[in-house]
């Protein structure tokens, strides 16, 4: 059922100059990050992504350049940040790209702040491209989350804590679940459709939020990922759910990423 893929994210922003070359060391529960390598040339926007990616804990990144922009977004002129992801991290491309974009929201609005021209957008490996211009985002209003509380919500829906990640970001948390259930369908029927909502709340308030619920042996059935600096949101379910989502509304029904 898992399928791991390399990815390349591109987005683009104005500015250009200096360089930089550097890594960055963190770690995401028990899994080791990988030290990406970030090329820039624009030392500040080099900086901040690297503070964002140690940040984050990202485990999956094995490179990242900042250069001139080749023509992604028609009409648009800037650099473009090229994220490597390593395949062989076993981490689902889907979260990666979650990852990827709760990034680059951060480094939009910070460049913002510092005056640059607005980070316009966002174009994936396969071709799709992503405009992130012109989003006014809620608040970032979660700057910390209780295990105990999100434990307390994944009982009352009868599913196990398995994994549980905390990432603090400059102002605000980006929080990623794991839960296992013995009962995919039961599961599917009561709570799919508003599982998310049951965990953490308002996602609008978070950096990110990701929700992973997995079967008895460990494969993955449903996941929903929310970036809400870029308002951008993904979401997977399985073929065992798949006929209660006409009613339930779980997310996408597609090979496992």
């Amino acid at each position: 059922m898992r399928r791991f893929a390399a990815l390349a994210l591109v987005l683009l922003l104005d500015s250009a100059c200096g360089s930089l070359a550097a890594g960055s060391g963190a770690t995401s529960g028990a899994t080791a990050a990988v030290e990406p390598t970030i090329t820039s040339s624009d030392v500040a926007l080099g900086s901040a992504m690297q503070h964002i990616s140690q940040q984050l804990g990202i485990t999956d990144i094995t490179s990242i350049d900042i250069g001139p922009a080749s023509d992604h977004l028609a009409g648009e002129k800037g650099d473009q940040v090229s994220f490597t992801f390593d395949a062989s991290s076993g981490q689902p491309l889907i979260k990666s790209e979650w990852e990827a974009f709760v990034a680059t929201g951060v480094l939009r609005d910070q460049a913002a702040v510092a005056g640059s021209t607005p980070i316009v957008g966002i174009t994936l490996s396969n071709g799709t491209t992503v405009n992130l211009t012109g989003i006014d985002h809620p608040k970032i209003t979660e700057t910390a989350v209780s295990k105990g509380v999100v434990s307390s919500a994944l009982d009352d829906m009868g599913l196990q804590l398995v994994s549980f990640q905390v990432a603090q970001m400059d102002s605000g948390v980006a929080v990623s679940v794991t839960a296992r259930t013995g009962d995919v369908a039961g599961w599917g029927v009561k709570f799919g459709n508003d599982a998310v909502s049951r965990v953490f709340g308002d996602i609008n308030g978070y950096e990110g939020t990701y929700l992973e619920v997995d079967d008895a042996q460990g494969d993955p059935e449903y996941v929903s990922a929310y970036a809400a600096r870029a308002a951008h949101g993904s979401g997977w379910i399985s073929d065992t759910l798949r006929p209660y989502d006409d009613t339930n509304g779980f997310g996408d029904t597609l090979p496992f990423p």
